[in-house]
């Protein structure tokens, strides 16, 4: 492996790492608050579902950088 592969895949691992992070913020932890200070429309038990399943897809997104990364002890 290149020293330019090696950078593109950590490049790719750190954007796979941000992309959790939005997810998480965005979809997981956004709509509970709402929920909880009521200012939003959607109930509680529909924004603790969203944000179950975007904590999951920020987590398995996470999961994946962190797999890219591990190319690199080869």
């Amino acid at each position: 492996m290149t020293e330019g592969d090696r950078e593109r895949l950590k490049l790719t691992a750190n954007f796979l790492n941000i992309l959790a992070a939005g997810t998480v913020i965005t979809g997981g932890v956004a709509p509970l608050v709402a929920a909880i200070f009521q200012t939003s429309v959607v109930s509680l038990a529909g924004g603790s579902l969203g944000s179950l399943i975007c904590l999951a897809v920020g987590y398995l997104l996470h999961s994946a950088g962190r797999s890219l990364l591990r190319r690199l002890d080869r």
